[in-house]
């Protein structure tokens, strides 16, 4: 059969699909003696086989086998966990310990306690060599690897996030090598040609979490005027969005993470007042 495409340096359709399903569960408490809170839960899950936009367009790895890009979109979040809260403690005139006025309620009275949370899992993650195949001319290295020894599932058991003297790696010591790239016992290129044996997304990113909180004073120094004092602690607990390792197995600093997710800052801490009339 002549080759219908034989003169062609690129030829684009509409042929690439996605789709996403989701599990979405709610708790939430109205306001109602002093607390208020609601917690969401997403489990859900993208697939496609194309990454991009309208206006841009992507290579198959093979144009004989199309479905084998078909994976965890990289935006893929698995699990969400979205949280707050607001407590007035019940402390103070008309609370249920301590209801009194003077200065009993000034220092034990108009306490209020509130505070963000939020966890989510990794987003997908490939290991892939610096090889394409004949059908990405111009667009290597997106082909993954052929993995030796073990399967998808022992690599997973080898990933997490270590802090060692020499940087932090999301590998473990025994899949890299002396000179910093992927262990060749492990990982190879694929042949001219052929695709990895490893599939597209099996590893994830890291997670990440964090906790903002907010500690109020409400002082009422006559019938009109307020006293309000604000102390708001963001990233509590300062917790770490490392970003994503190096994955390409002929690099020297595979498995290396060399950067954060600048999504979120480091731990910040504010105070301020105010005085409302």
């Amino acid at each position: 059969m002549v080759n219908p495409e034989a003169f062609f340096s690129d030829l684009i359709t509409n042929g690439s699909s996605s789709n996403y399903h989701s599990l979405q569960v709610e708790v939430r408490r109205r306001f109602s003696q002093g607390l208020q809170f609601n917690v969401n839960y997403t489990f859900g899950k993208a697939l496609t086989d194309f990454e991009g936009s309208g206006s841009n367009f992507s290579a198959f790895i093979s144009l004989r086998h199309p479905r084998y890009e078909y994976r965890r979109a990289n935006f893929d979040t698995r699990h969400r966990v979205n949280a707050y809260f607001i407590y007035e403690l019940p402390f103070g005139s008309g609370k249920r310990f301590l209801n009194t006025g003077g200065w009993v309620d000034k220092l034990f009275g108009g306490w209020q306690m509130s505070g963000i949370f939020i966890a989510y899992t990794g987003q997908p993650l490939s290991i892939v060599s610096s090889r394409g195949t004949i059908n990405r001319v111009g667009r290597s290295g997106s082909n993954t690897v052929d993995l030796f020894g073990m399967t998808a599932e022992d690599l997973k058991k080898l990933v997490k996030v270590r802090k060692t003297g020499s940087g932090v790696f999301y590998f473990d010591p025994s899949l890299i090598g002396p000179d910093g790239r992927a262990l060749s016992s492990i990982f190879a290129n694929p042949q001219p040609g052929r695709l990895g044996s490893l599939g597209f997304g099996v590893l994830s990113t890291p997670g990440y979490w964090r906790f903002d909180f907010n500690l109020l004073k409400r002082v009422r120094l006559t019938e009109a005027v307020t006293f309000e004092f604000r102390s708001e602690f963001f990233n509590l607990f300062n917790a770490v969005s490392f970003g994503a390792p190096t994955t390409d197995i002929n690099s020297t600093n595979f498995g290396r993470i060399s950067g954060h997710n600048g999504a979120y800052d480091p731990r910040i801490v504010q105070f301020g007042a105010r005085i409302n009339w």
